[in-house]
């Protein structure tokens, strides 16, 4: 911020000449010269906000970008632990379910290769 120097004398002999009476000149140059000595934004201070939040926003598109990055390799990983918890609970089912339906146990074993075709099967396949 730029503080604009301003010549209260000459502002008040000024209003003095243009027919304002001494009160309301020394209120006027009063008023002005409050505002100006709270700093004036000069074209390069705006420039350079603009400049800096443009740098921000540069930051806060990369945080974004690592973010989403996580939380794809987060959901990736979370995907294959519920697919592998399936297929525990799918074996543990069939484990409880085979000696229920002794003749049935090929027929399952063949429903367990189909679900979860990286499991072999305890009993041999039909025809196999």
């Amino acid at each position: 911020m730029a503080t604009i120097v301003f010549d209260t004398h000459r502002a008040i002999q000024n209003l003095k000449a243009a027919g304002v009476d001494d009160a309301q000149a020394e209120a006027m140059v009063a008023l002005v010269s409050c505002v100006l000595s709270k700093g004036v934004a000069r074209k390069t201070d705006v420039q350079s906000v603009g400049q800096a939040i443009q740098r921000l926003e540069q930051r806060m598109k990369v945080e974004f970008c690592s973010l989403r990055s996580d939380m794809q390799a987060m959901e990736q990983r979370a995907n294959a632990n519920n697919r592998a918890m399936e297929q525990r609970i799918i074996l543990k089912l069939v484990a409880i379910l085979l000696p229920c339906f002794g003749f049935c146990s090929i027929l399952l074993g063949g429903i367990l290769y189909l679900i979860a075709p990286g499991v072999k099967p305890r009993m041999p396949l039909a025809g196999k």
